[in-house]
Parts: structure tokens; C-alpha cells; sequence
């Protein structure tokens, strides 16, 4: 459980002892935007940062937003909404994921669909690339990248290694967004190397959603930037702000959680209707069969009662003793 989850089971006089306590003042981070409904998500851990995303772009109002990993999907889309939304002349930048990586089909059709909502929605102003996201592929200009969003598979090491090829790049007032750093969830590779990353930078952590954390590349941070990473030296202030916004990333989960059961709902029910109408087609073929049983039936019943069936009985059964003789000589 978080840190900032636990509760204690205290008697009533510890709970009105922690209700008296100076309340934080979180009116820095509670900007519109983390209020705002995400257009897209895709994934119920980064669903839960979207809310911090929106604050940190309504707060840096990046002119350049480069994302790396295939996987970033929701993260990099909640960028864009924001841009779009605060009217902002920026650019975004969607690349590839660090390393060399095969692409199978499903990759390569989660690829397309990524590409598809990137044209109806934010084509005016972001680009998706693809290959490797490293110093010797990425062209951009120095000091052009205000934010940088890392969702990608890293090694130990592999994070502070494209840092520092990216690092001129990075503008003075520039930030570096990394997912999964939850080391019990993603694994403690991505972790250490975020550790060993953010090493004498300033930086701030969220736990929940498999770890998000910021780090400070720039040395002319916005004041609002400022002021979230002096929180990580105030424990009350920093649980404060990672309970904030845990809260309002759970309605967020709780949306795709929603939207993917309606959708479940909604095939079960194509499903449903699918199966009525072979049911119904089955009916009808049946009712056609019982008809057609029931015409055969007549037909054989008007035969056997016919005078021309009797008459002939006396032939018939000759015939069948002639077969039978003849089965017998053949044995």
C-alpha cells in the first residue's frame, strides 16, 4: 500500500488530534486542467497520471514535447489534448522505443490505430516517428525540447546513457517525465536506472499507477515546477500532492475501466442479436421441415390406404421371398 494510503486504526481522539493539524495549501497544483476528462486512454497505469500530465503542461507550456515508447500512448495524447485545449503554439513528438525491438502483428496494429487517432485529432501540430529513440536518430534542435516523456523498456544504465546523448537537446527550462519506475511493479531495473538518473537533479516521485516520476534537467524551471519539487523535501506537502492527485487519477482508471465494460457490454449484446437471428433462421428452417415431415407423412399414409397398395400386396410379397432366396444362395 502507498505511503500516503495508510491509515491508521487509532481511537477517535488520534483521528481529531490529525484533522487539527495546518492544513496544506494545494491551491499550486489545483490548476483547471487536472479536472479535465481525458480523450484518450488505453492504459489503467498510465490512466492514472493523465490528471498530473495536464498539470504539468498547463505549467511549463512547452513549446516542444518529445515522447518516447511505443507504449506511451495515453501519456503522450493527454499532452496533446492539453496543448490543444490551452490554445498553445507548441509541437509534439512521438518516436520510437529505445532499443532494437521486433514488431509483431498485434505491435504493428496498435502501431496504425495510434497513428489513425494521432491524424483525426492533433495532425496540426504532432508528428508520429518510429526506429530507435537515441542521440545518433533524434534530430531536433539544441535546447529545443522543453518536456521529454520516457515510456519505454530501459536496462539498468540505458536511462542515464540517452540522457546525457539527449542532453543537448534539452532546453534550460526542460523536464524528463519517466513511467514505471515502481520498482515492485515494473521491476527494479527501470527503477535503479531512474535512480541513478535523477542522481543530484531535483525530482519528484508518484507511487501509484506503476511509479511516475519528474526530474528536473533545466536550469530555469517555472515557478509552479519549482515549487512541486521543494515539496519532496516537505513529507507533509508531498503526501499531500501525491494524494491529490492518486484521487483524481483514480477517476481516470475508473473511466477506462467504465468505457472498456461498455464495451464488453456492447459486443455481448452484437453477440446476442447475432445469435437470435441464427436462431430465429434455425425456426424458420425447422418449421419448414415439420412441414415437409408432415406432407411426406400424408402422402405415404394416402398410399398405404390407397386400393391400388392393396391390390398389389400379393406381388409384393412375392418379390420379397425371391430376395430372400436369392440372399441365400449368394451366402
Amino acid at each position: 500500500m502507498n505511503e500516503f494510503l495508510q491509515v491508521s486504526a487509532g481511537t477517535g481522539t488520534a483521528v481529531s488530534e490529525r484533522w487539527r493539524q495546518p492544513v496544506v495549501d494545494l491551491q499550486p497544483f489545483a490548476l483547471p486542467s487536472v479536472f479535465w476528462h481525458p480523450g484518450y486512454l488505453d492504459d489503467p497505469d498510465l490512466a492514472e497520471h493523465v490528471p498530473f500530465v495536464f498539470w504539468l503542461v498547463e505549467a511549463i507550456r512547452p513549446g516542444l514535447v518529445v515522447a518516447i515508447g511505443a507504449e506511451c500512448g495515453t501519456s503522450y495524447f493527454a499532452c496533446c489534448q492539453a496543448i490543444q485545449r490551452l490554445a498553445m503554439d507548441a509541437r509534439c513528438l512521438h518516436l520510437g522505443s529505445v532499443g532494437e525491438q521486433g514488431e509483431d502483428a498485434a505491435d504493428s496494429q496498435a502501431r496504425q490505430r495510434f497513428r489513425d487517432y494521432n491524424k483525426l485529432n492533433f495532425s496540426a501540430f504532432s508528428s508520429v516517428g518510429s526506429g530507435r529513440a537515441d542521440s545518433r536518430s533524434v534530430r531536433l534542435e539544441d535546447g529545443s525540447v522543453d518536456l521529454l516523456s520516457i515510456c519505454a523498456p530501459v536496462e539498468q544504465g540505458d536511462l542515464p546513457d540517452l540522457l546525457a546523448g539527449l542532453q543537448s537537446k534539452l532546453s534550460e527550462r526542460s523536464v524528463v517525465l519517466v513511467h514505471g519506475i515502481d520498482r515492485h511493479k515494473k521491476g527494479g531495473a527501470i527503477a535503479d536506472s531512474y535512480a541513478e538518473a535523477c542522481r543530484g537533479l531535483p525530482h519528484f516521485e508518484f507511487m501509484h499507477g506503476g511509479g511516475l516520476g519528474l526530474i528536473g534537467t533545466g536550469k530555469e524551471l517555472p515557478p509552479l515546477l519549482t515549487r512541486l519539487f521543494e515539496a519532496d523535501d516537505d513529507q507533509e506537502i508531498k503526501l499531500a500532492v501525491r494524494q491529490m492527485f492518486w484521487r483524481l487519477g483514480q477517476a481516470c482508471a475508473a473511466s477506462l475501466a467504465l468505457g472498456e465494460s461498455e464495451t464488453i457490454i456492447r459486443n455481448l449484446k452484437k453477440k446476442q442479436r447475432e445469435l437470435e437471428k441464427r436462431m430465429h433462421a434455425s425456426d424458420q428452417a425447422l418449421g419448414v421441415s415439420k412441414a415437409e415431415c408432415a406432407r411426406l407423412s400424408n402422402t405415404l399414409e394416402t398410399i398405404v390406404s390407397s386400393r391400388s397398395w392393396r391390390l398389389t400386396e400379393p406381388l409384393r410379397s412375392v418379390v420379397r421371398r425371391l430376395r430372400s432366396l436369392l440372399d441365400r444362395r449368394r451366402m
